[in-house]
């Protein structure tokens, strides 16, 4: 029977029974919206039921910036009425550090204490260990109590052993789903039925249906603009991010590539990043042009943003200007540039362009940026630079509004300076907080004196693990299996365009060995651990004044998702709790 046709005769039948799910899970598919389904469709197949799902990985977004009910848009509203007007509420919750996600808990905060006075509730938990399952009767027990709720006796806790994101595996839970059900459906009967319709547009499909793929991870609610925001290096380069030996399941070709990028949307990420290259070398032999490679992504993804990398010298401002507003025209606005100012002297030699001095190149970035956000924003744009020069030239189309985000990277004095009058953001290696902190504030002090403001992010490599043991050996393993001829030599490369700068630093300036393993010092972010840590320490950042986390990875594809499953969910739930600032865990 078709969804909407079960909906509608579960509506008109005055005895269905109103059921509400509410799942509190920040991610989908989940195991915890698993467990929940199974119990309604006991319930199901015992009554006729008119079931309306809450699932808080798809509705958060809505519900996480408020404080109150009033006002609030009125689909949202008939969601918290849908619980204060169930005969029967089902609800789950995965368990982080003994109690339920804080998003559940905000959205009953929005409930009235007497709301949901003598109504049945089944309560459910998923978590890693059997431990957790305490949280039900000493976390939600309390909670449902607190409204004077009528929890019924048995509670259903499942671990990863128990269930996947598609079915029960063990018998005794399945058990325990029957006895709760039936102590439910009891307390149901002897219960006043609500006379509040349910509306048709919340009631969920028929359970039993086909279960997400699991080939591709459920799209994770967007991030709000208070959130801090994640991209990633696209592997357009051979040879991965780390120069080392080690497997990397990783490639650098243009079909592994958009699957990548469908993951990485997919899974909570705000951007990819690709890298610009012209000569092998340090663990790269194979390069493809960053820009083609950003636009064939975009046409293969829905709504993440790429951003090309660009090099002036090998590239003129009026040819990247045209090229990068065709492709927003082409992508709705999903194009964004970073210009890298050039630290590789030997491949400026390979191509015949001349190798400026560091502050130099620092100075023609600037004028290729201004020239890019004039050649995009004016008619007759006339500019009179040492680099570029340009005469009442005006550029239609021009790319789509907002203009294209400008990045750069950089820790040297002019890197900073000319990201405070330039750039929209400004990329730093990886460091630890309190040296992150110095540059941010430097750079945004910098900023305010000339009346702007420019996002910082952070570069970074994860490795998400069940424990921090295991993922400081998978750390360990990538260091020994290093190539040092390669990495010394990168070094000496990155640490001379440091050097050449008035202050004789750079980004690389204080790279040890290990550091320089991973190109941009991403170790050293130290978003290696459980996923809690990792989350904790992404939260910290946040509190520094870091707008952005670009990471890298072994495994690409696999560890992209992961990390949006296991990691960006619980970010999230740390900033819609206001997490004030802490030391994250070592």
């Amino acid at each position: 029977m078709p969804a909407s046709r079960q909906a509608a005769s579960d509506l008109s039948d005055a005895h269905a029974l109103k059921v509400v799910l509410v799942s509190g899970s920040l991610k989908a598919p989940s195991r915890t919206r698993t467990l929940a389904d199974a119990i309604v469709r006991s319930i199901s197949k015992r009554r006729s039921a008119a079931v309306v799902t809450i699932d808080l990985a798809e509705t958060g977004a809505q519900i996480a910036p408020l404080i109150s009910r009033d006002g609030i848009p009125q689909s949202v509203e008939e969601l918290f009425l849908a619980v204060e007007t169930a005969d029967l509420l089902v609800v789950g919750s995965p368990i982080y550090k003994a109690s339920y996600t804080g998003l559940f808990k905000h959205f009953f905060d929005l409930i009235p204490p007497t709301a949901l006075s003598g109504l049945p509730v089944i309560l459910s938990a998923t978590g890693g260990s059997d431990r957790h399952a305490l949280a039900l009767d000493h976390q939600f027990r309390p909670l449902f109590s607190f409204f004077n709720a009528a929890p019924v006796p048995t509670t259903i806790y499942a671990t990863d052993r128990d269930l996947d994101y598609t079915e029960l595996k063990n018998e005794q839970i399945s058990d325990r789903i029957e006895r709760a059900v039936d102590e439910a459906l009891l307390a149901a009967s002897v219960r006043p039925r609500s006379e509040h319709p349910v509306k048709l547009s919340l009631v969920a499909k028929p359970t039993g249906t086909a279960p997400r793929s699991k080939s591709m991870p459920a799209p994770l609610p967007p991030s709000s603009p208070s959130n801090i925001k994640f991209a990633y290096w696209v592997p357009n380069v051979s040879g991965g991010l780390v120069i080392s030996n080690i497997e990397q399941r990783t490639d650098w070709g243009l079909d592994y590539n958009i699957k990548l990028a469908q993951i990485a949307e997919n899974s909570g990420f705000d951007y990819a990043l690709s890298q610009i290259r012209f000569t092998a070398g340090y663990g790269a032999e194979f390069q493809h042009e960053p820009v083609s490679f950003s636009q064939a992504i975009l046409h293969n993804t829905k709504n993440i943003k790429v951003i090309a990398a660009l090099l002036p010298g090998p590239w003129n401002p009026a040819v990247a200007a045209k090229q990068i507003a065709s492709i927003s025209q082409y992508t709705n606005g999903r194009i964004a540039v970073n210009i890298v100012s050039g630290w590789f002297r030997g491949e400026f030699a390979a191509i015949g362009e001349p190798w400026l001095d560091h502050d130099e190149r620092y100075r023609r970035s600037e004028e290729f940026i201004r020239s890019l956000r004039g050649i995009w924003s004016d008619d007759n744009f006339t500019f009179r630079g040492d680099f570029y020069r340009f005469n009442n030239y005006s550029l239609k189309p021009k790319p789509l509004d907002p203009l294209p985000e400008i990045f750069q990277g950089g820790s040297s004095r002019a890197a900073r300076d000319m990201a405070a009058r330039v750039s929209d953001w400004y990329f730093t290696n990886g460091n630890t907080p309190e040296e992150i902190k110095k540059q941010v504030d430097d750079i945004r002090a910098k900023a305010r004196e000339h009346g702007r403001s420019v996002k910082i992010g952070v570069n970074a490599f994860g490795i998400v693990r069940k424990t921090e043991q295991e993922a400081r050996a998978v750390v360990a393993e990538i260091i020994a299996k290093a190539n040092p001829e390669a990495v010394h030599a990168f070094g000496h490369e990155v640490k001379n365009a440091g050097k050449a700068s008035p202050e004789g630093e750079g980004n690389w300036s204080t790279s040890t060995f290990d550091d320089l393993v991973q190109y941009n010092d991403g170790f050293r972010t130290n978003l290696i651990g459980t996923p809690t840590q990792i989350a904790e320490r992404i939260v910290e950042l946040k509190n520094i004044g870091v707008d952005l986390v670009l990471l890298g990875f072994l495994h690409f594809q696999e560890d992209v998702e992961s990390f949006g499953r296991d990691v960006i969910p619980l970010v999230r739930e740390l900033e819609a709790r206001g997490t004030p600032h802490f030391q994250a865990a070592e």
